[in-house]
């Protein structure tokens, strides 16, 4: 899923008009891609009018999914204890920066990553 696919989900939850954009290809595509999943349906559909989209109701639920996901937290592993799949995801959360001396981080709350912890 891309952000074009939810912004066109989250338009056919709340609103019957169509997105600014509608005659964007890329906007057309998508949106063709959610009526193949079964999220939406289109309604009036004409090549030179915008459509309107609707939600069915397993767009809703998926939506719901979505919204009810918790935010991700950043957290160290002792790799003797650890799975392979905890260990590569927590490498990754790093965005391969190196350990400061200290060997100690935390996530700082932004979206640029962990940062060294005063001491």
């Amino acid at each position: 899923m891309t952000p074009l696919h939810l912004l066109i989900l989250v338009q056919a939850c709340t609103t019957p008009e169509p997105l600014p954009n509608w005659y964007a290809p890329a906007t057309q595509e998508y949106a063709r891609q959610l009526v193949e999943m079964g999220v939406i349906e289109v309604k009036n559909h004409a090549n030179d009018v915008p459509c309107t989209w609707t939600a069915t109701l397993r767009g809703r639920a998926w939506l719901d999914l979505i919204l009810e996901t918790p935010m991700p937290v950043c957290r160290w592993v002792d790799p003797r204890q650890d799975s392979a799949a905890d260990m590569a995801a927590a490498a990754a959360m790093l965005d391969a920066q190196p350990v400061p001396a200290t060997g100690r981080r935390v996530w700082d709350g932004e979206m640029h990553g962990p940062t060294e912890v005063p001491r």
